[in-house]
């Protein structure tokens, strides 16, 4: 199995948000403004100096996937080293047929 085929396989933050219901759209939203917060944490955001991508498995209905993968998606956004992509559980099972995955998962993988 290539990790690097299911990250590329993989969507961005903004279309796993955009096709989300309204309701989830509502607990990522609430989970954004409270991220915020973390402009402190930039300095240290901005030391990484390693490029890596994120693979995040989740889905847009999942509550633990729609409040925590706007958080890697702060890193995304505040370091151009970290890149992230989302897959569906679905679409994971493609790769790995036997293995079931908890929602949401976070594969790091460096270059």
């Amino acid at each position: 199995m290539k990790y690097k085929q299911i990250f590329n396989s993989g969507v961005t933050f903004q279309q796993f948000y955009d096709t989300a219901q309204d309701r989830y759209k509502n607990y990522a939203d609430n989970a954004i403004r409270n991220y915020l917060n973390l402009e402190r944490d930039l300095e240290k955001v901005s030391s990484i100096i390693s490029k890596f991508n994120i693979l995040a498995i989740g889905e847009n209905w999942c509550i633990d996937s729609i409040i925590n993968i706007p958080v890697v998606h702060w890193l995304e956004k505040n370091n151009e080293n970290i890149k992230l992509k989302v897959i569906d559980t679905d679409s994971y099972s493609k790769f790995m047929p036997n293995g079931k995955v908890i929602t949401p998962t976070f594969i790091i993988m460096n270059q």
